[in-house]
């Protein structure tokens, strides 16, 4: 009698960790032409990746033009982490189709496309598997060689000015008329 007990115990609290684990959830949309000579292969890593870090994750594959804004936009809201693999293009449609919602999620990106001039201005890491760890942190790196400069509108300024990345202006900044910062 004891015995059964002790196994139904340990079932229920596995059971039970393994639906605490599992709460979050996750929308990965993935652009298959994108990056048209990669193999997939590091994609399925990128997915453990995010099933290790206690993800329950749902794959929406493009079809098309603006098939990445449709999911985002239609899906992302009962998400809690929305991640894209893909180029430039499936990354913008990513973030368009989230600017849609009310309370949008955290968003991700896996540079998997030919050229990923975003993820290189953001100096995102290019290995699929490490770009995962950083979006399932939900802890956005800093781009190296930037530093947070003490503005209200959180202004990023690179070490050499004439690559600064301007965020938009506050409305008091409009009023006083700070153009340049």
């Amino acid at each position: 009698m004891l015995c059964c007990l002790l196994r139904k115990h340990k079932t229920e609290n596995r059971v039970q960790k393994r639906r605490t684990g599992m709460d979050k959830k996750l929308l990965f949309i993935v652009n298959p032409r994108a990056g048209r000579t990669k193999s997939f292969a590091p994609l399925f890593d990128a997915v453990a990746c995010f099933s290790k870090a206690g993800y329950l994750v749902k794959v929406f594959l493009t079809e098309g033009r603006g098939d990445a804004t449709r999911a985002a936009a239609e899906l992302g809201g009962a998400y809690d982490l929305v991640v894209c693999a893909g180029g430039d293009g499936t990354f913008n449609e990513m973030v368009s189709g989230l600017m849609q919602l009310d309370h949008p999620p955290v968003l991700g990106y896996i540079p998997f496309g030919s050229t990923n001039d975003c993820a290189a201005t953001l100096r995102l890491p290019r290995d699929p598997v490490k770009a995962a760890q950083t979006a399932s942190a939900h802890q956005p790196l800093p781009p190296e060689g930037f530093h947070r400069a003490e503005f209200p509108d959180e202004t990023l300024l690179p070490q050499r000015p004439e690559k600064a990345v301007n965020l938009p202006k506050t409305e008091q900044q409009i009023e006083k008329g700070a153009d340049s910062l």
